[in-house]
């Protein structure tokens, strides 16, 4: 079984993925020989996903604490 990630690259009007040489010898796939292919997107890095919400929330930290803490004790009267 062969894991690696690899990009996407335009080949005419489709996109093409290329293994090399050397990790189809290691797995003793050859030329023209059928293989199954599971694409799975590569999840984005923290830093793109942290600060997204900036800007977008009105409320401080403190009001949405204080929130959760009416909501919490309101459960329990």
């Amino acid at each position: 079984m062969l894991k690696t990630i690899k990009k996407l690259q335009p080949w005419g009007n489709s996109f093409g993925i290329r293994l090399s040489k050397s990790e189809l010898e290691k797995e003793k796939i050859n030329p023209n020989e059928e293989v199954e292919i599971l694409v799975i997107k590569k999840s984005s890095p923290a830093s793109e996903v942290f600060g997204t919400l900036k800007g977008k929330i009105k409320k401080s930290t403190d009001e949405i604490m204080k929130d959760i803490d009416r909501a919490f004790e309101s459960r329990f009267d």
